[in-house]
């Protein structure tokens, strides 16, 4: 190899070429964990393995069965120690993932951090999942990055391992329910909004009823009722019959009503023509 090579072989990728992941050699070499497991380091990568475990109400455990829709924040056993030159990326394990675990709030670990770091998991699945201290659970890249003129951030505290527990356990404790989304409560809420709202529709639905009954006649009310009940719950709809019912018979004795009337004027016609004669027969 000529020297023109060997130096080109050493010089920094070009602006739009991509960064390559560190090696195993070199992860190891910028000293960018400590607490590690050789058996943890892929070819270009190193697995987190859990450290301790706090549930929900912000107990510390080292073996959690996570129930389906249930949660446990994690920490990583090792700790970091991040140059301002290198930025690492984490990923979930496909081996949980597959399982139906999400880890949530992964992403960058940023230059300069120092401490451990977290991941709330979920499971997603329909069975419940045993998690234990020394499993594999985060998957870490670490790419080394042209630093800028200027830097943006501060470089970040010292985080300990005793600090950055309890920090987890006032978030846990604070801000997490016991499932994800906390899904009872939201089908408790869900269900009161719907019989308030259904409450409401049913008794609108009375009044314009109500209403109708006065502004049309039988045969128009019987049609609309009849469309009416087609968009009303069963309640609504047997009100609704009832006062179909009640218009019908309305209907059918105002027929006999008529009819009765009807005969009533034509016996007072009948009466009127036979006086007449009988009057016609008395002047003569």
């Amino acid at each position: 190899m000529s020297l023109e090579d060997s130096v080109s072989f050493n010089l920094p990728p070009t602006k739009g070429e991509a960064m390559p992941p560190l090696n195993s050699d070199e992860i190891k070499n910028n000293h960018l964990l400590s607490e590690t497991n050789e058996d943890n380091f892929g070819n270009a990568s190193y697995d987190l393995s859990v450290g301790n475990m706090i549930t929900v109400d912000g107990d510390t455990v080292s073996e959690y069965t996570i129930p389906p829709q249930g949660m446990i924040v994690a920490v990583s056993k090792e700790e970091f120690k991040m140059p301002d030159d290198i930025i690492g990326y984490t990923t979930i394990k496909n081996s949980l993932s597959s399982q139906g675990i999400l880890a949530l709030n992964i992403g960058l670990v940023d230059p300069t951090w120092q401490g451990p770091i977290s991941s709330v998991l979920i499971n997603f699945g329909r069975t419940a999942h045993k998690i234990k201290k020394g499993e594999k659970f985060l998957r870490m890249t670490f790419f080394k990055f042209n630093k800028p003129s200027k830097n943006s951030k501060d470089p970040f505290p010292v985080n300990s391992p005793e600090q950055y527990m309890l920090l987890k356990k006032i978030e846990s404790k604070a801000y997490f329910e016991k499932t994800f989304l906390n899904l009872d409560s939201l089908k408790k809420e869900i269900t009161k909004n719907v019989l308030f709202k259904t409450s409401q529709i049913i008794g609108g639905v009375i009044i314009i009823i109500t209403i109708l009954s006065f502004l049309f006649s039988a045969k128009d009310w019987l049609k609309i009722t009849n469309v009416a009940a087609a968009f009303c719950s069963p309640s609504v709809i047997t009100d609704v019959q009832n006062m179909k019912d009640k218009l019908q018979s309305l209907t059918v004795s105002d027929s006999i009503i008529q009819q009765k009337l009807c005969s009533i004027d034509s016996l007072q016609k009948i009466k009127v023509i036979h006086g007449q004669g009988k009057e016609q027969s008395f002047v003569k």
